[in-house]
């Protein structure tokens, strides 16, 4: 089902950005010698002028370029751990699975936590308050949700001794889960048939709510939903990306699709400021960054930049200075590409070794 999900098409749609290139030419004009030619003795020392002015030109650009611009982004080291679900075969079980961005080296579960029922989708507060992950007995087809105090020294924990959010949908399957630093955390949840057709559909997925003291409502229909802050979450449905506001249980459309469908094949990423959103859209070979700081207030997303990249799941750095897309190579090699996001440049790529490409879950980056 996760490989059919993955391999759908989109109904037809574009997003378009429209600019143009203003381009001012410049006249040069040599101010007329008033006094004639010049005597031979000048004429003489004019081409050394020229020479040492030329030198001198050549000496400034040097120490321009030579001078540390401490905001580029070549360099700034791409650190940190991205978390994700995935499974190492296909048809085999997801896992946890972690990679290094430093030293490029990818973590199973298997590597640090043998013996130990593996915790899925894992899900980190902004303020690193809060865990959220899924797990469940082993051999269980129905995992448990939990929310947890987070623990840096144990990205993968345990459910031992840990109790389960009461209320959530039973034989349901679970997804994309995000929690606040108030311990609730938004999901996307399916009951019933999961066929290709469901399965794929945005709407035919529920986001409910739970939180760490217990209970879980049922809150709109819907995908990847993310908070943007205390209150409020961004999703996507059908017809557009939406903002849901938890204090009054309503919802508005901030991004409009005027043709065609949003499936569940496409993905968003939040920043960690809340104010940027990258949208993937794979049949079109595109990733949508969109500023959504205006939407809070009422004021709709804008497009601001555009990657040509065919990605699924996209996740930003905890400082919003780069953005990870989860790719596959020309032989279907799943990898991370990293992006800066000042200009948008591609400045590491990292293969996923084993990782399935068609059953992969990119989670978080801490």
């Amino acid at each position: 089902m996760n490989r059919i999900a993955y391999e759908m098409g989109l109904a037809g749609y574009n997003f378009r950005m429209e600019g143009e290139d203003n381009v001012r030419g410049m006249e040069s004009r040599t101010p007329e010698n008033e006094h004639g030619d010049l005597p031979r003795r000048h004429g003489a020392l004019l081409p050394v002028v020229v020479l040492l002015f030329v030198a001198a030109v050549i000496f400034l650009v040097f120490l321009f370029y030579q001078t540390p611009n401490e905001t580029s982004s070549e360099e700034r080291a791409i650190t940190g751990t991205v978390f994700m679900t995935a499974s190492l075969a296909p048809g085999g079980g997801l896992l946890p699975i972690a990679v290094d961005l430093e030293s490029g080296r990818v973590f199973s579960a298997g590597d640090d936590i043998a013996g130990r029922q593996a915790t899925i989708f894992h899900s980190i507060s902004r303020g690193e308050r809060y865990e959220a992950f899924l797990g469940g007995e082993e051999g269980s087809r129905e995992p448990q949700l939990y929310i947890v105090e987070y623990d840096t020294s144990d990205p993968f924990p345990s459910i031992d001794g840990l109790s389960s959010v009461e209320g959530t949908p039973a034989g349901a399957t679970l997804r994309a889960l995000s929690v606040s630093d108030s311990g609730r955390v938004v999901y996307m949840s399916l009951l019933g048939e999961r066929g290709s057709e469901v399965f794929t559909d945005t709407n035919s997925w529920d986001i409910r709510m739970a939180s760490d003291e217990g209970g879980d409502v049922l809150l709109t229909g819907g995908a990847y939903p993310s908070w943007i802050d205390e209150d409020l979450f961004v999703f996507l449905k059908n017809d557009g990306l939406y903002i849901y506001d938890t204090r009054d249980l309503s919802e508005r459309r901030v991004w409009g699709i005027d043709r065609g469908v949003a499936l569940t094949n496409m993905k968003i990423g939040l920043s960690p400021e809340g104010q940027s959103v990258a949208w993937s859209v794979p049949h079109e070979g595109k990733v949508y960054i969109l500023d959504i700081s205006g939407a809070v207030n009422g004021i709709g997303a804008q497009v601001t930049n555009v990657i040509d990249a065919t990605a699924f799941w996209a996740v930003f750095s905890p400082d919003g200075r780069f953005l990870a897309l989860q790719t596959a190579d020309a032989a279907q090699n799943a990898r991370l590409d990293v992006y800066d996001t000042e200009e948008f440049k591609q400045r590491a790529t990292l293969g996923l070794g084993d990782v399935n490409t068609a059953s992969v879950f990119v989670t978080d980056w801490q």
